[in-house]
């Protein structure tokens, strides 16, 4: 479910099954969602995921896309079965970022996946442990182990672990994210996760010391992409119209046009509420930008793409046409037929 938070921001949560997930963008930010094609998959109730597409400055530079997701592990006391559909829908989402996008995943991991000991192995050693580092609390549990499997399957890393920082007021770890109600035993629960080859990226990351009243403390990352990246040249996309043919992706389309609709409306374009003709306008050009994308190769046109069916069809159609009217094709069938065309 996405609306507007304020004029020019927006708000991308679940909807009435979310568990206290959102995703919030400013104004900037929802421009670079708006112009990545208002994508906003679903992987369930516990994960939130967008997409946004962000222009960099220089002429060889291209556009990166980055994947924001917020994330809710079901904590010890929930099912097994909850925690294997959850560890399913983290697989999907994982598989579903292309090669070149930057994933940014903020996540209650609702697990301790402790850190790297500095003494275990060498920066140069290809063996060491990549998904964590050497900076957190060290205490790792049967959730943690579990969740630190996932990382590493995906070579991704929890960026939180690889920056040092000092304890803060009343806190006697810097790390801590949670502390237990009785025992007051500090606990890093709470992560951001990114690709290991994109952790370069990543400028800082752990507790941030502001936000509303939680038992959690909250957590930030800055990331640096601007001058960083030279991504490759692909083909770009354009919206192919030909795809409304098919009935399916018609009313996929249509679909989204009415919730984008009810997305837009109130909202500001320089300043000024749109007409309801802007934003349908809006509206259809956002859908087209979700459903009828190609990559800008020319498709073939109806009788093209069923040639292999069509083929057969027509060569019996021939035939049997050959067949009727190549009996009655002598000298004086073709007189009386020019006669009846007088």
């Amino acid at each position: 479910m996405t609306r507007a938070s304020r004029p020019g921001g927006l708000l991308a949560d679940g909807g009435a099954t979310a568990r206290g997930l959102a995703v919030v963008l400013g104004p900037e930010a929802r421009k670079a969602w708006e112009k990545a094609g208002c994508q906003r998959p679903d992987f369930g109730s516990r994960i939130v995921a967008v997409r946004l597409e962000i222009a960099q400055s220089g002429r060889k530079r291209r556009s990166i896309m980055i994947v924001l997701v917020s994330a809710y592990a079901p904590d010890s006391g929930r099912p097994t079965e909850e925690h294997v559909d959850y560890e399913m829908q983290k697989q999907r989402l994982y598989d579903s970022i292309g090669r070149y996008e930057v994933m940014v995943e903020g996540t209650d991991a609702n697990a301790s996946l402790g850190t790297r000991s500095l003494h275990a192995a060498t920066e140069n050693d290809d063996g060491r442990d990549r998904v964590v580092g050497p900076h957190g609390i060290p205490l790792v549990n049967h959730a943690g182990k579990a969740f630190h499997q996932l990382l590493g399957m995906n070579q991704l890393c929890a960026a939180t672990t690889y920056f040092r920082k000092t304890a803060h007021r009343n806190h006697a770890f810097a790390h801590t994210t949670w502390k237990h109600p009785g025992r007051q035993s500090p606990y890093q629960l709470d992560h951001f996760i990114v690709r290991q080859k994109d952790l370069k990226l990543v400028r800082d990351a752990g507790v941030w010391n502001h936000g509303v009243y939680s038992d959690h403390r909250a957590i930030r990352l800055k990331l640096k992409l601007d001058g960083t990246l030279i991504m490759p040249l692909v083909r770009s996309e354009r919206v192919d119209r030909s795809l409304l043919q098919d009935p399916v992706t018609r009313a996929s389309w249509r679909s989204v046009v009415a919730e984008n609709v009810a997305l837009f409306r109130g909202s500001l374009i320089d300043g000024v509420q749109a007409t309801p003709l802007q934003v349908l306008e809006r509206a259809m050009v956002s859908a087209a930008k979700q459903v009828l994308m190609s990559d800008g190769r020319r498709r073939p046109g109806w009788f093209m793409a069923a040639k292999a069916s069509l083929g057969p069809v027509i060569t019996a159609r021939n035939l049997a046409s050959g067949a009727a009217f190549g009996a009655n094709s002598g000298p004086e069938a073709k007189r009386v037929l020019a006669a009846a065309r007088k």
